[in-house]
């Protein structure tokens, strides 16, 4: 209780009560006769002392016709309800009474959270138009500390993506379900255990950075023909129609149909098959569709089904869009030599999974990684052929995938006459690793075609090597003081690649925690343009599963590259990139426009 008489307008009240603090104002409504204020008919508010921007106090402020200024960084509110009329947040507002005695009287009960919660989620959508990430993560912890689940934040940033993103599913959405797997781990195992407002943080940035102030996309709309063929239940067919129309690139039709389907009840385990089947009958964008297929089912596995309208058609748009890369001159030789497995994909697809056939990941390795195309895609049929379980077969071209990385020629990375960079030779292990998880959750004869594009994939990327003596070698496993997590952690934050796989390769095998080490470089804002920040977190994540999957299978966990995908991943991250590149576009654009000449592109793409 306050009594209103300790009060004036040069002189605010504060006081600190059940944690909180509070400033109460008098302010004179109108002046009465000959100019003198009617000290009976002013008003008196309650809000919040301490600024929503930074925490300083308001009583220091200057109120001036119902607008209070916080003094530190002129942000405005409106005194009567803490609007913000300049700057970002509201302020909180108390409700009052001033009883007959003068006695005041605050209401200091909180809002229940359905009432907050929605505010909360509009500041979060200013944030992201603002691009201030300062609001952004305020208005994260507090839908947090009102008990929000964090995957209701990630799920709606995801839908503010997917609604956005002019090319449909993109860098950022499948960083979010990296992201989105970190979240609720045990502490023994997160990147940032306890600091889920730091990865909700991180997700929503990469996803939103992209997509600032574009216009919600229109989306496709079922027609009653759409709906008359899902309703009938008939899915072969309505699969058909979906491939043919993405096929024609017919991206309101195809996301009609997605609808309707959605609306018709087909669930994931239809809808994602369809989609893996129509991303695999090209190789589609340099491999981004066939993982963002995968991306897509993960992240909707944590924030939920009722994402899927927006997720999916964004999914759909990207499958429409991507550069059938197979009808390029530079793959005739690949779509000559694959033909023939292609009528074999079914025959494979019957077979019978043996878990204990030999799986001759020595042999898969070495065709892929030092042999020519026709060599590397035999590897993979004889596999076949033998029946080894195709995930198995996915994991070893995984391993050649790492090779590829660790060979890396980083000086690729600062010639601007090359095309070719570090981003471009981690796809082919981020597509290895979506190629073994689609395998594992929906194998099919279109799913085994990933097999043949991951050997060609990784095998074509040989023009990218170093040349042999400048390789770097792979460390051996003798122990040594500073190889464990720290040692890994001081090794990536001075760029010692050497290093960091020394420490990565002791640490996995004397079982120090690495993995969470190196979930923690990547989310420490150690690179700062997203494409780089994102390519950081997938291949980290990505090798991390692949090692484990290495390390339990039965022949692969004995072979000296078991641990190989998470030296890589090391080796990668230890790199310091050329992130800023806008005098290297100049460059390129200069040759380009005045003499007609291109950059090298070594992968012919």
């Amino acid at each position: 209780m306050i009594d209103a008489a300790e009060l004036s307008s040069e002189h605010p009240h504060t006081i600190k009560t059940d944690n909180k603090q509070i400033v109460l104002f008098r302010q004179a409504r109108s002046a009465g006769e000959g100019g003198v204020s009617d000290r009976a008919a002013d008003e008196i508010f309650a809000i919040d002392n301490r600024c929503p921007h930074e925490g300083y106090p308001l009583s220091t402020g200057m109120l001036k016709d119902g607008i209070l200024t916080c003094e530190w960084h002129n942000w405005k509110f409106r005194l009567c309800d803490g609007e913000c009329v300049l700057g970002g947040e509201d302020v909180r507002h108390y409700p009052l009474e001033v009883r007959d005695d003068g006695a005041i009287w605050l209401d200091l009960a909180d809002p229940p959270a359905e009432v907050k919660i929605p505010d909360l989620y509009r500041s979060l959508e200013d944030a992201f138009f603002e691009d201030d990430w300062g609001q952004a993560s305020r208005t994260v912890e507090r839908l947090l500390a009102c008990g929000e689940d964090a995957r209701n934040i990630l799920g709606f940033g995801c839908d503010w993506t997917a609604q956005r993103a002019p090319y449909g599913f993109d860098h950022g959405l499948a960083v979010a379900a990296d992201i989105a797997a970190l979240l609720g781990q045990p502490a023994d195992d997160g990147a940032y255990p306890g600091e889920t407002g730091i990865l909700l943080c991180e997700a929503l940035n990469l996803m939103v950075e992209s997509n600032l102030r574009r216009p919600e996309r229109q989306l496709g709309e079922p027609g009653e023909s759409d709906r008359i063929l899902c309703n009938s239940g008939q899915w072969p067919a309505v699969e058909r129609e979906l491939r043919a129309r993405i096929e024609a690139e017919d991206l309101a039709g195809s996301e009609g149909l997605l609808r309707a389907a959605l609306d018709a009840g087909a669930g994931p385990e239809k809808i994602f098959a369809w989609l893996l089947h129509a991303a695999t009958d090209h190789f589609l964008g340099y491999g981004h569709s066939h993982i963002y297929c995968i991306k897509a089912e993960e992240l909707l596995d944590v924030i939920g089904w009722q994402h899927s309208d927006p997720v999916l058609t964004s999914l759909v748009s990207d499958i429409v869009f991507e550069t059938r890369e197979d009808r390029l001159p530079y793959m005739r030789k690949y779509r000559r030599l694959v033909e023939p497995y292609v009528g074999r994909l079914d025959q494979w697809a019957a077979r019978d999974r043996d878990d204990l056939a030999p799986l001759g990941g020595d042999t898969i390795i070495a065709a892929v990684v030092d042999g020519d195309i026709e060599t590397a895609l035999a590897s993979v049929a004889d596999a076949l052929d033998r029946g080894v379980a195709p995930d198995r077969i996915a994991l070893a071209l995984a391993l050649a995938a790492a090779h590829r990385l660790i060979r890396f020629d980083h000086e690729l990375e600062h010639d601007d006459e090359i095309s070719e960079g570090w981003l471009h030779v981690t796809h082919a292990l981020t597509h290895a690793d979506a190629v073994r998880e689609s395998l594992l959750r929906r194998p099919s004869a279109e799913a085994l075609r990933g097999l043949l594009h991951s050997a060609r994939f990784v095998q074509h990327l040989a023009v990218c090597d170093a040349p042999v003596a400048r390789r770097p070698q792979v460390p051996d496993r003798t122990p040594r003081p500073e190889a464990d997590d720290l040692g890994l952690t001081r090794a990536l934050d001075s760029h010692d690649p050497a290093g960091a796989m020394a420490a990565m390769r002791i640490g996995l095998a004397e079982k120090a925690p690495v993995a969470a080490a190196l979930r923690r470089a990547v989310l420490t804002d150690r690179v700062s343009i997203p494409i780089f920040v994102v390519h950081h977190i997938k291949t980290a994540m990505a090798a991390l599963r692949l090692t484990r999957a290495a390390m339990a299978d039965a022949e692969l966990g004995q072979h000296p590259d078991r641990d190989l995908p998470a030296l890589a991943a090391a080796r990668f991250l230890a790199h310091p990139l050329k992130e800023r590149r806008i005098a290297r576009r100049a460059k390129v654009a200069r040759t380009f426009v005045r003499d007609g000449r291109m950059q090298t592109k070594r992968l012919g793409y």
